[in-house]
C-alpha cells in the first residue's frame, strides 16, 4: 500500500536538530571576546569624541611658529579622522554585541579587525580587538 518514502541520508527533522543544538558543548570563549569588544569600542568612542570635541586653540600651541599648517587645518583633519574613528568604534561595539549573543561571527570578526585601527586609551583597542579576534576565531564553531 502506501509505503512511506525513504528520509534522505543526513537528513535530521528539526527537533533533532534543536537538540544537538542544544546539547553542543559551549565555551565562554565567544562572550569574552565580546567583553573585550566591548570595552574596545567604549575605548574608542571615547579617545574619538574628544579629538572631535577639540577646538583649534589646543593645536596653536603645538605647531611650530614657523609652521606651513594652521591650527584650523590640524582640527579639520582630526575632525574628520575622528568621524571615522566613531563609526569604527561603534561598528566595533556592534561586534561585540553579536560575539556575546553568537550571532553573526562575520560581522563579529568584522568589527574586530576594525577595532584594531580605532587605537583608543594609550592603544587599549587595539589591543582588546585584537585578542577579540583570536578569540572569534578559535571559537568560530560556536556562532550560529
Amino acid at each position: 500500500m502506501d509505503e512511506p518514502t525513504p528520509v534522505p541520508e543526513g537528513y535530521y527533522p528539526p527537533e533533532e536538530q534543536l537538540e544537538s543544538f542544544e546539547h553542543r558543548p559551549r565555551s565562554s570563549l565567544p562572550m569574552i571576546a565580546g567583553i573585550l569588544l566591548l570595552i574596545a569600542g567604549i575605548s574608542g568612542l571615547l579617545t574619538w569624541s574628544t579629538f572631535l570635541a577639540a577646538d583649534a586653540t589646543v593645536f596653536q600651541n603645538l605647531l611650530p611658529p614657523d609652521s606651513h599648517i594652521t591650527a584650523q587645518q590640524v582640527q579639520s583633519f582630526l575632525q574628520t579622522c575622528s568621524i571615522l574613528g566613531l563609526v569604527f568604534s561603534a561598528l566595533v561595539f556592534v561586534g561585540g554585541i553579536m560575539a556575546i549573543r553568537r550571532k553573526s561571527w562575520g560581522l563579529a570578526m568584522a568589527g574586530s579587525v576594525l577595532g584594531l585601527f580605532t587605537i583608543g586609551i594609550l592603544f587599549s583597542a587595539s589591543v582588546f580587538s585584537l585578542l577579540g579576534l583570536a578569540l572569534l576565531f578559535i571559537s568560530r564553531k560556536e556562532f550560529t
